[in-house]
Parts: structure tokens; sequence; C-alpha cells
């Protein structure tokens, strides 16, 4: 029996799609899939990439934070308690900005909130009879040097034929106090240091 022309025409179109669902199934899907799973991946690796370059930026922030706060601890000086090596410290920068020796009143010791094993050490210190330039200086030393001025009081003769200034200012840093050496046990007689009896002289 002939087949007629619409059936041969209809029969090839079936084929060809069949051909074309057959090359979909096992040839460009997967390869679509797999286009499409890399994709995915790569926006998450990219989100990924950018929460890290968050953290990374976040933690140059903190270091930087942190060798601030390190620049402010005196110096480690052997024997000697960190608030003398303090106001040593400031009396001499005082001395050299200003030219005169600063009125130092007592140390005051504060523990920091959340910062175990570190203290706020503060003192006023009062400069009569100076000039503003001066002052203005001593300020931006202070600040070069990373100390804390937590206040600062300048005051005029009441005078107005006098420009001389009185200067109240407290300042302050960190410091980490030593810790006190935890005392030696004395050892009873008849022990060794490991606690093991000592061995009996012959007779």
């Amino acid at each position: 029996m002939a087949i007629s022309k619409r059936d041969s025409t209809i029969a090839y179109a079936m084929g060809a799609l069949l051909v074309a669902y057959l090359l979909w199934l096992f040839g460009i899907q997967p390869v679509y899939d797999q286009y499409t799973e890399l994709n995915d991946e790569l926006g998450t690796q990219q989100q990924q990439f950018a929460k890290n370059q968050a953290t990374l930026g976040e933690a140059k922030k903190i270091e930087q934070g942190y060798k601030r706060v390190e620049a402010q601890f005196p110096p480690d000086v052997p024997d000697k308690d960190p608030a003398d090596v303090f106001i040593e410290e400031v009396a001499a920068l005082v001395t050299q900005t200003i030219g005169k020796q600063p009125i130092v009143s007592p140390t005051n010791n504060e523990q920091i909130k959340g910062a175990k094993g570190y203290e706020m050490l503060s003192f006023p210190i009062t400069i009569k009879d100076t000039e503003l330039k001066p002052v203005a200086d001593l300020l931006k030393a202070f600040d070069q040097r990373g100390y804390l001025v937590l206040n600062c009081t300048i005051t005029r003769n009441g005078n107005l034929d006098k420009t001389d200034l009185q200067v109240e200012i407290t300042l302050a840093r960190i410091v980490k106090p030593e810790e006190a050496e935890a005392p030696v046990k004395p050892v009873k007689p008849g022990l060794h240091v490991g606690g093991a009896p000592a061995p009996r002289k012959p007779v």
C-alpha cells in the first residue's frame, strides 16, 4: 500500500520532533542543567567572597583599633609603677612644650567594663601662666602620644590687661597592671617538693 504525501510529511515531522526531543533529553538538557547549577554555585561563591571581604575589613579595623590602644600602654619598665611612668612622660612633655612643670594631682585607677585585666589610669594636671598657642601644641602632642584627654578647662584672668591662662587637663591611658604572683606554699619537713616522703637515713 502506497503512503500518501500527507502521511509521509506527518511521519517526517514526527521523526524530526522525536529526534529533537531525544537531542534535548540526552544532549542539551544535561548541559543546560549543569550550566544552571554552576551559575547558582558561582552566585553563592560570590556572595561568600563578599562576606569574607567584609569580615576582613572588620578584622583590619579591629587590628588598627587594637594597635592604637596598645600604643597607649606605658613602656615596660621593670619594678616601676605604670602611674609613675605615665606622670613622668606627661611632665616631660609639658615641660618641653610649655616650658614649665605642671602641677600633678593624685592618679585614679578604674576597672574597664568588659576588658578583664586592663584599667583606665587617669590624673589631672594644672598649668598656670601660659598662653593659648603652647596649649594647642600640647593638646596636639597628647593626641600624637595616644593620651586620652578626658577634660580640658581653660581659664583667663579677670584682668583684661593680662593674657595669661590657667589650664586644667585630665589625662588618661589604658594600662595593664602586673598580676600578683601566687604565694609559694611552704614544704613540710620530711617531704620532697613532689609530696613523696623523704627517704630515711640508714641507722
